[in-house]
């Protein structure tokens, strides 16, 4: 069996490999535009970590053939092998592929096809309708297809050689959607930061650093960046000019301890500070913030407006960035989102500071230069005010 992992990479792929890169380093080998390979198994990568990755598989085979005949007979031997050392009872088996032109009948037809061929084996098999050519977390989690007798098959055309994989976890999307919605205080105009983001970022800060960790959140709003980095084991330390925004990450963490086990750590520091002048008195490792993104959007101003907004962020910016340098060692890394204004053509807008952050002190990773010019933005194609991930070093 192939001891290689396939992570099938989320809505911005880009970032979900930067993401996969920062924490794996040269384990990680990019598969097209929505996959990639981890030279590791499934049991020695933390998916829950993971924010950008969908699913997490075990490759089965890599078939030297792009052939749907040869497809099939290889999954069918695979599972005939599978399902006889499963205990008695029915077997659910899904179909997702990806990266190739077929169609939903086409999946249906593989589909029984393959349920044919083991049904020779005397085992009831039921195949998960596909409404589309891959299932979604949903669909897995609701036909049990990682549980002892749910199998879900990945099959990935790269090429003239075709992956062969089977899901072994997915993003847990209640575990989600409970952090994301239900905490008691939440606040539109300070920007909601996904969970999901906000877990890439303090993986693209930490990178391999082992733990235990401190992560820094000097602009902590409601405590999104916090509430992730405890829930990954880390120390928390936030600060926020606004004293109600502090109060805010009070109660949403008081609540998160009482719904997740963080009974380990310490309870977080947090503080009333103006990021551009403070000086933090406490130890922290990495540096993990959203900043000023300006106000909410549905179209771009004129010229004259958006220079304002662009330039008060920039000043913002650069005013924590020069502050912040003489409070930190070198190599310390720094994750950081920034506003980034997307016109209708698609062309983004970036703050002026990004340009020059050598003149305030730092650099960028080795690894950022491969995604490069076209930057890490967080984005969906009709939103005017985008998040572009800013990862850099001290000096």
């Amino acid at each position: 069996m192939n001891s290689n992992s396939l992570c099938i990479l989320g809505r911005q792929p880009l970032i979900g490999l930067a993401e996969l890169v920062s924490l794996y380093g040269s384990d990680v080998q990019a598969l097209g535009q929505q996959a990639a390979i981890l030279n590791r198994l499934p049991e020695d990568i933390n998916f829950k970590r993971l924010g950008g990755s969908l699913k997490l598989c075990l490759i089965r085979e890599i078939l030297p053939s792009h052939v749907w005949p040869d497809i099939q007979s290889a999954i069918s031997n695979l599972l005939s092998k599978q399902i006889a050392n499963l205990p008695a009872g029915k077997v659910t088996l899904g179909l997702s592929i990806y990266n190739d032109q077929i169609t939903i009948d086409q999946i249906t037809r593989i589909g029984l096809s393959i349920k044919q061929n083991l049904r020779r084996s005397g085992r009831s098999i039921r195949i998960v309708p596909n409404v589309t050519t891959q299932l979604n977390s949903a669909q897995i989690i609701h036909n049990h297809l990682t549980n002892s007798h749910g199998i879900e098959i990945v099959i990935y055309r790269d090429g003239q050689r075709t992956i062969i994989a089977q899901t072994i976890t997915v993003q847990n999307i209640a575990s989600y959607s409970m952090r994301d919605y239900n905490r008691p205080k939440r606040d539109a105009r300070v920007g909601m930061l996904p969970p999901k983001l906000a877990q890439i970022m303090i993986n693209l800060a930490a990178g391999s650093l082992p733990a235990p960790l401190t992560v820094l959140d000097p602009f902590c709003g409601t405590g999104v960046i916090l509430q992730e980095a405890l829930l990954m084991g880390y120390q928390a330390y936030g600060s926020d000019i606004n004293s109600r925004m502090i109060d805010y990450t009070k109660q949403n963490l008081a609540w998160l301890r009482l719904h997740f086990d963080i009974s380990n750590l310490p309870e977080p520091i947090l503080e009333v500070k103006d990021a551009t002048s403070a000086k933090w008195q406490n130890n922290f490792d990495i540096i993990v913030s959203e900043l000023l993104l300006g106000p909410p959007l549905t179209k771009l101003p004129e010229d004259k407006e958006l220079e304002l907004i662009r330039h008060r962020c920039d000043q913002e910016l650069a005013g924590f960035l020069k502050n912040i340098a003489q409070q930190i060692p070198p190599k310390t890394r720094l994750c950081l989102a920034v506003p980034a204004w997307q016109s209708a053509e698609g062309q983004f807008i970036r703050l002026p500071s990004l340009d020059h952050l050598h003149l305030l002190g730092y650099n960028q990773p080795s690894f950022v230069e491969h995604f490069k010019p076209a930057g890490l933005i967080y984005a969906r194609s009709n939103q005017r005010v985008a998040r572009e991930l800013l990862i850099i070093t001290r000096n």
